[in-house]
């Protein structure tokens, strides 16, 4: 097989957000996906990101401050390996939960693994089939743990035709990448708890707060997104994944 032609047709990027140079020093376009994805999702807080794990990481990386004792979440046992990226970064260990024939959650898997240092169950719906949403955030509330769903192949769905993909957990991922539904590149935080809520928009005021350091930080993390996300951007980042697969 020709590596090299491989490369051309593996490395094609996703679609990407045309930005320009005002955009960079926040023209208000950008929080337009972020209000339609929140109406789309029913209703909650939306954080858009250059990376989907980094979307889950500062996820988990919320709920450990609200339960800093807790330090295990559980996993799909058949998963990619950004998962257990994220969680180990957040501080966290994975621990696996077993997949049925469908490749949707076990029950009686999740619950096994449930101890009193779960701190999150992530919640996977593959191939654009639900899981048994609304049986796992009933199982995580008698536990009281988190439930954090992937909603990357169902995001526009509704769960058994009147909940919308992405609403049913404390909180939600999506992943715009290449191959996904949505492939318009990076990721997002689909936030529902009101706790975690309260814990990004104190994030949100200390990035536009009073301390000139915070707001130049925050102006900086807004303009390396765009960039990130932009055609530029991606145009940089396919052109090395294509040398490297083509190497």
């Amino acid at each position: 097989m020709n590596t090299r032609n491989l490369a051309w047709t593996t490395a094609l990027p996703p679609a990407a957000t045309r930005t320009f140079w005002t955009d960079l020093f926040g023209s208000g376009r950008e929080h337009v996906f972020d209000r339609q994805l929140a109406e789309a999702t029913g209703g909650g807080l939306v954080f858009t990101y250059s990376s989907w794990v980094g979307a889950l990481y500062d996820i988990l990386r919320n709920l450990k401050l609200l339960r800093p004792g807790l330090d295990e979440v559980i996993l799909p046992s058949y998963a990619c390996a950004e998962f257990v990226f994220a969680a180990k970064s957040a501080g966290l260990t994975p621990v696996y939960y077993d997949l049925d024939c469908s490749l949707l959650p076990r029950m009686d898997a999740i619950e096994s693994q449930i101890t009193e240092r779960t701190l999150a169950v992530l919640a996977v719906n593959n191939v654009g089939a639900f899981s048994d949403l609304a049986g796992i955030r009933d199982l995580c509330k008698r536990h009281g743990v988190f439930m954090v769903e992937d909603a990357t192949y169902t995001l526009g769905g509704l769960y058994k035709r009147e909940v919308p993909a992405g609403s049913l957990g404390d909180a939600a991922i999506a992943n715009f990448s290449e191959g996904k539904a949505l492939p318009v590149g990076g990721g997002a935080a689909l936030i529902n708890a009101p706790p975690l809520r309260e814990s990004y928009q104190r994030l949100q005021l200390v990035a536009s707060g009073p301390c000139w350091q915070d707001r130049i930080r925050g102006r900086l993390d807004g303009m390396l997104y765009k960039l990130g996300t932009s055609r530029l951007g991606y145009s940089a980042f396919h052109a090395v994944k294509r040398c490297r697969v083509g190497d």
